[in-house]
């Protein structure tokens, strides 16, 4: 029977350990992450609502100095007639085409 030579081991530390948390850092911590998704998600918003009162705006109110962030009156026929005058159904069909070539041809 043979025997194996003695190996020696370094020596293991214990790796240290965090302090368990306490309530406030935990809400602190919470706290800090709400901030900072909220202000992300500001900048994310903000210019789809600034583009949605904009078009609801007449065309004098949009070059209004100081810019309003709420119409006085509210023009919900800006989406009837925006799409006629952008000829959106050209659009639309040039993004089907388009599309369509895409996927068959990808």
């Amino acid at each position: 029977m043979t025997t194996s030579p003695d190996v020696t081991r370094a020596p293991t530390t214990a790796t240290p350990t965090a302090p368990p948390a306490t309530p406030r850092g935990r809400a602190v911590r919470k706290a800090s992450w709400y901030a900072t998704a909220l202000l992300i998600s500001s900048v994310m918003i903000l210019p789809i609502l600034w583009m949605l009162t904009v078009a609801l705006k007449g065309p004098s109110a949009v070059f209004e100095v100081p810019p309003r962030l709420l119409p006085h009156e509210f023009h919900f026929k800006n989406f009837i007639d925006g799409p006629k005058v952008i000829h959106f159904p050209r659009l639309l069909l040039n993004s089907l085409v388009i599309t369509g070539l895409s996927v068959i041809g990808g």
